[in-house]
């Protein structure tokens, strides 16, 4: 079975950390997205991967590459935003029979060859896989049978957050006669217009519902949270990164390679870049930065601060409550 991975968003919701680069490239545990799910669909015995591309495309061609994990891979450029079933319309040539779909921007552990079984098993014109959440709101609801043929699909509904639902992972698998519902050159998604065009149909809309480890890195809460989880012993990636330097005090946190902690620094519940330097009894909590920041001294940055690419920070500043600094910026308080 071959795959196609959407890459063409422009991950707004991470900014400042993606104006600097693809979400994509965004790192866990100081691995890239794309790295990652290609080694797990390599694991699943995936040999071609084809990658459609929009904003900062070149940047991933660059870092992936032709080959990787053993995956052949080939890319498609998007002339203009398409929707993500339009995305797949634009791999059509690339497409044989079943052909597994998903977002680059999702870090999971999911048994794609369960999956894949589950499919054939249905002959399924689609399934998705769906999980449990409470927070429905942020993602489309599915409504299945105990079977699991899908009877109803609700895309964002305004549902309160501690109502546990079942919804959508963005992770599909695709019978090939599908491309025929897609128009071409037209912005067309999988969920508000492919979905409604399936649910009457015979075989139709399946899902496989999963309680393997799924996150969709869209917000830097679930960016900072997917971090940390790699320091876990138990977690399927696990944190590679290492300070260059360390005179300071890290505690549960993500610090990137070449990156240098200066006397009396400390870091905890943070993720923390490479190349950059923390100052002297500089004080970070619950915090991101990118790479290459310069952190001058008695600096305290905390309440989900994120600090963007190169940016730096004059001694004695003070970020909280969520505030973002962009790339490049100089900041002095």
């Amino acid at each position: 079975m071959k795959a196609i991975i959407l890459a063409g968003g422009e991950g707004m919701r991470l900014r400042p950390l993606t104006a600097t680069r693809p979400k994509p490239l965004m790192r866990v545990g100081d691995r890239t997205l794309m790295d990652i799910m290609l080694e797990k669909l390599s694991e699943h015995g995936i040999t071609d991967a084809a990658v459609g591309l929009g904003y900062r495309g070149d940047d991933i061609v660059n870092e992936i590459g032709k080959s990787l994990h053993g995956i052949n891979i080939v890319y498609y450029r998007e002339e203009k935003p398409l929707g993500t079933a339009s995305c797949v319309k634009n791999c059509e040539d690339f497409i044989e029979g079943d052909t597994l779909i998903l977002s680059a921007d999702a870090l999971t552990d999911i048994d794609f060859t369960s999956l894949f079984d589950y499919h054939k098993k249905k002959d399924a014109d689609i399934t998705l896989v769906s999980t449990k959440r409470k927070t429905p709101r942020l993602y489309g609801v599915v409504e299945a049978r105990g079977d699991g043929k899908v009877v109803g699909f609700l895309e964002k509904p305004s549902l309160p957050d501690e109502r546990e639902a079942l919804v959508n992972c963005g992770i599909y698998v695709m019978k090939k006669d599908v491309l025929k519902l897609i128009p071409k050159d037209t912005f067309f998604d999988f969920a508000k217009d492919v979905f409604p065009l399936l649910l009457p149909g015979k075989s139709g809309l399946y899902s496989y519902e999963t309680k393997d480890f799924w996150c969709d890195i869209g917000s830097f809460a679930e960016y900072r949270r997917s971090n940390l989880l790699t320091l876990s012993e138990n977690f399927f990636v696990k944190a590679s990164s290492a300070p260059r330097e360390s005179k300071g005090t890290v505690e549960d946190s993500i610090v990137g390679k070449g990156s240098r902690i200066m006397t009396k620094a400390v870091i905890r519940d943070s993720v923390v870049g490479r190349n950059t330097r923390i100052g002297a009894r500089t004080r970070l909590e619950a915090c991101i930065l990118g790479d290459g920041v310069t952190v001058g001294e008695n600096v305290s940055i905390s309440g989900g601060a994120v600090v963007g690419d190169f940016a730096i920070l004059g001694d004695g500043v003070t970020l909280t409550d969520g505030i973002h600094i962009e790339p490049y910026t100089v900041f002095m308080g």
